[in-house]
């Protein structure tokens, strides 16, 4: 594992570095974990049951503390594998301090109710359960967003949604006896206090978030300069769907952004998503776009090519696999990818604009 903590540097401020993992699924989901200075782990989002990432991270890691659990929203992608690995935890004696996720609606457990199911597991093993949300109560009562983490050194903030619209949302919810989705999804940022090299070492995880709960937290970020959406470590919302990146996100991208979607999918990510992504990161210095896998677009832009397709990697496993990316007050840096994936890279469709 890279080395993570503290170090001396010139003035007595110590610099510190977290890495932000980005796990390549088998299938559409998204499954995030922050590895901080003093060993301990922050979890967003399991969108599997396959927990041999997490149970690899355990062991790699030693912790013995989950500062975090996060469920950006109700939707199985990104919670299907929430109470597993609780239940890992569990097992191996491992603290979770809190479980947080935005308005769940019903508590119906259901086949596909995993984030409910993930709750009440925690509650009845003593873990701390929060539901957030920004105020976003008339302008003379506004407060300071939550967080869910913080150090002195550094701190996970959420930036969505607000608190109207997670009420409205899980009222609807409950009057059609479902969970609210992406309306209500969380936005993370992830940030180090007193940096004045702002936004290096921002990640920002909107999960499924809509251009609406985007915009919010933009609006947001004006209000609390400090919390910024300027960033060099983006994961891309709602896996790279059209519909969800709207064009203006672009100037909010200062280094390097990941797209976490299931292999061959044609519009998680899209396309013109890819398209748009890749050329801004490009146009940063030292930014790229990652994919934890290979979208449609990668395999079909190519399928004229008979040599290209004959190549086994463009058939089978994963693009790029896990992402591995070194947060520092510097910058951020990926450092870890599929050993395989410089190779796969060459016939991304994103790499041929």
């Amino acid at each position: 594992m890279p080395q993570v903590g503290y170090s001396p540097v010139e003035g007595g401020v110590p610099t510190t570095e977290v890495e932000l993992r980005v796990f390549h699924l088998p299938h559409h989901g998204n499954a995030c974990a922050f590895v901080f200075d003093d060993a301990t782990i922050g979890i967003v989002d399991w969108g599997t049951k396959d927990i041999t990432s997490f149970a690899a991270l355990l062991d790699e890691t030693k912790t013995s503390r989950v500062r975090f659990v996060v469920a950006t929203h109700a939707h199985s992608d990104h919670t299907k594998g929430l109470e597993l690995i609780l239940r890992e935890c569990v097992e191996r004696d491992i603290t979770v301090n809190r479980l947080f996720y935005p308005a769940t609606g019903p508590v119906n457990l259901g086949p596909y109710d995993y984030l409910n199911r993930a709750a009440i597991f925690a509650h009845e093993n003593g873990m701390n359960i929060h539901a957030l949300s920004v105020n976003d109560f008339p302008e003379d009562q506004v407060q300071p967003p939550p967080y869910v983490a913080r150090t002195d050194h550094w701190e996970v903030t959420i930036l969505a949604p607000p608190s109207s619209t997670n009420t409205s949302h899980q009222l609807i919810s409950h009057r059609r006896e479902t969970n609210p989705g992406n309306t209500t999804s969380l936005i993370l940022l992830f940030r180090y206090l007193n940096n004045a090299a702002a936004p290096s070492g921002h990640a920002l995880l909107p999960g499924d978030a809509t251009p609406a709960l985007l915009r919010f937290a933009a609006s947001l970020s004006e209000q609390y300069p400090e919390l910024s959406i300027d960033n060099d470590t983006i994961v891309v919302p709602h896996h790279g769907s059209a519909h969800n990146w709207p064009d203006w996100m672009n100037q909010y991208i200062n280094g390097n952004a990941i797209v976490s979607a299931g292999p061959n999918g044609k519009d998680h990510p899209h396309e013109n998503v890819l398209k748009t992504i890749a050329r801004t990161c490009d146009a940063n210095e030292g930014g790229r776009l990652y994919c934890t896998s290979y979208a449609r677009a990668c395999r079909d832009a190519f399928a004229s090519d008979p040599v290209l397709m004959r190549n086994p990697l463009l058939g089978q496993g994963p693009c790029f696999g896990d992402i591995r990316v070194r947060l520092s007050r510097a910058g951020s840096t990926v450092i870890g990818k599929d050993p395989a994936g410089d190779f796969r890279r060459r016939y991304g469709f994103c790499t041929r604009l």
